[in-house]
């Protein structure tokens, strides 16, 4: 560990633009991803909590929470 940390500490400059273009490359590459990705499809429509919330929206109507405390 101390000869990681010498190195890092000798060269503080270029771990902090090498930081910098790995955050830059990582957001370049990410950019495109919201298109790929969509809402929902998390749900397992035969889980206990999924015929719970069926019911519970049968019962009291589909009304969406604004908020949670």
């Amino acid at each position: 560990m101390y000869a990681w940390g010498r190195f890092v500490g000798s060269r503080a400059w270029a771990v902090f633009i090498g930081g910098v273009a790995v955050v830059i490359a990582a957001a370049i590459y990410g950019v495109g991803v919201f298109g790929s990705l969509s809402n929902g499809g998390f749900d397992d429509p035969k889980s206990q909590s999924a015929r719970e919330l069926a019911v519970e929206q049968a019962t009291f109507g589909g009304r969406e929470a604004d908020f949670v405390a």
